[in-house]
């Protein structure tokens, strides 16, 4: 049995209906990007020894990295707005901690907090050891803020004290 590859557009419908105006449709179909490419300067940050990333769970990993971006904006005096940060999986199910400047093209941010990290992680763990919250929660004053209000409910103070305290 031999399979033919198909291509979507060869498979493109004569009609459909548009669904804002209930009425059949006949136009032209278009390609379109919803994404863009975006340039800036990043420092991926992965850990071995006392912290293995890759052993830890998402809760430290979110509390750790949000944690790392407010002792970078505190030690380096960083508008917190000018940077931010993902959790990213390598191969092999490695995770790494990946900031980035905001700005497009970066503005230097990022190789900041790589050559002054001693200084960022010392910044991270005194504003978290400093927190009146409970170690099983996080506030707007260690490790919440507005951008990363989907994570809310995984980031947890304790989780990034010990995380830091393992690393200084």
């Amino acid at each position: 049995m031999e399979l033919t590859p198909t291509v979507a557009a060869a498979r493109k419908p004569a009609e459909h209906t548009n669904p804002l105006k209930n009425q059949a449709c006949t136009g032209p179909l278009s390609h379109l990007s919803l994404a863009h490419s975006y340039e800036t300067d990043i420092v991926e940050i992965s850990f071995a020894g006392a912290l293995d990333i890759r052993a830890s769970d998402e809760q430290t990993r979110f509390s750790l990295l949000y944690a790392l971006l407010e002792g970078a904006s505190s030690a380096l005096e960083i508008s917190r707005d000018d940077i931010d940060g993902a959790l990213f999986r390598r191969s092999m199910g490695a995770s790494t901690l990946v900031l980035f400047d905001t700005v497009p093209g970066g503005a230097g941010s990022a190789v900041r907090i790589a050559e002054a990290f001693d200084e960022v992680l010392r910044a991270a763990e005194k504003r978290v050891r400093n927190c009146d919250c409970g170690e099983e929660t996080s506030c707007y004053s260690c490790l919440r803020n507005y951008r990363n209000q989907h994570v809310h409910d995984r980031l947890r103070r304790g989780s990034a004290l010990r995380a830091l305290e393992a690393l200084i």
